[in-house]
């Protein structure tokens, strides 16, 4: 009996690994649907004094994009509707503006409040936080 819950325990181990991104976690009791859906705000690199930066995940198909900035002592907010879908089996997110403009990015760790990936083309790591 005992081998067999030790068998049960390793192939569990197996499945849980498999969820994870580079810089983790490696076990998620939430699905990455469930983690990635909400607003995220840039954390790093840190946006200009005065600003925001956000993507929205908002359900299965719909997000938005947006911040604000301050211009002369006027704060200016923007947003952009678009859809997204996830591409290379949930390790990269897709998001698309209109009938051209699309972004795509590689996700190297997934919590339920930290979202870190790199855009397509660009090195640079950023770090994003949920509301």
């Amino acid at each position: 009996m005992k081998i067999k819950t030790l068998l049960y325990f390793l192939t569990a181990i197996l499945v849980f690994q498999s969820c994870g991104y580079e810089e983790g976690p490696m076990l998620s009791l939430r699905s990455k649907k469930a983690r990635l859906t909400g607003k995220w705000f840039q954390a790093t690199p840190e946006p200009s004094q005065g600003s925001t930066v956000y993507i929205e995940i908002i359900d299965d198909e719909n997000m938005r994009t947006g911040g604000s900035y301050t211009l002369r002592g006027e704060v200016k907010n923007y947003f952009s509707n678009g859809t997204w879908e996830w591409a290379d089996d949930k390790k990269q997110v897709k998001l698309i503006w209109g009938p051209v403009d699309q972004a795509t990015f590689s996700i190297h760790r997934l919590t339920n409040s930290e979202l870190w990936f790199k855009y397509e083309g660009d090195d640079e790591l950023y770090k994003y936080e949920k509301e």
